[in-house]
């Protein structure tokens, strides 16, 4: 893995993901794991250059702000990770603490957290950022509360119709979240 977060995460995910397939579906091979868990421990390594010293994780590892959709992701990849190395639960929960007091009041995440180069739309709209952080802390179980708080809004605040990535982001938190 090497890059900025992104594409670490692009890198490093997929690694965590067929780890867990592998055990899952009885397929791994005292071969395989040691190859595959190296695999995964670099990509960990990696992805720990990215927390910013003002909370959450940034694209570069730089003292530039955390930015909540990466620190979802994070979130998200820990979890996928914890059941193969053993993570870092200060990381963890320091992450946590910081994505969970990015919440507003009434439930969402401000929208704003775009990719470096311009052109992602994760960040878009306070929907879109809700439904996924939403969807992340669901899949992690580690924010109960939040997830509550966040799903009420997106019921309340129902996507537009015609916005179909939007629809979709908020069906799968939602999903999750029940």
């Amino acid at each position: 893995p090497n890059g900025c977060f992104e594409q670490t995460t692009s890198t490093a995910w997929p690694n965590t993901l067929v780890v867990n397939y592998l055990t899952v579906t009885g397929q791994m091979t005292p071969e395989l794991e040691e190859t595959s868990h190296a695999l995964v421990t670099r990509g960990y390594q990696r992805l720990l250059t990215f927390e910013s010293p003002t909370g959450g994780f940034n694209w570069w590892g730089d003292s530039d702000p955390g930015n909540r959709v990466l620190s979802a992701i994070m979130l998200w990849h820990l979890k996928d990770m914890e059941s193969i190395i053993e993570i870092d639960e200060a990381v963890r929960d320091r992450t946590l603490a910081w994505l969970v007091d990015q919440q507003q009041a009434d439930g969402h995440w401000a929208s704003g957290d775009a990719l470096h180069s311009g052109n992602e739309v994760l960040g878009e709209n306070d929907m879109r950022s809700t439904a996924f952080v939403t969807w992340a802390l669901a899949h992690t179980g580690w924010a109960n509360d939040s997830v509550t708080r966040a799903s009420s809004w997106i019921q309340n605040n129902q996507a537009d119709a015609t916005d179909l990535y939007t629809i979709a982001l908020a069906a799968n938190a939602m999903a999750v979240a029940d």
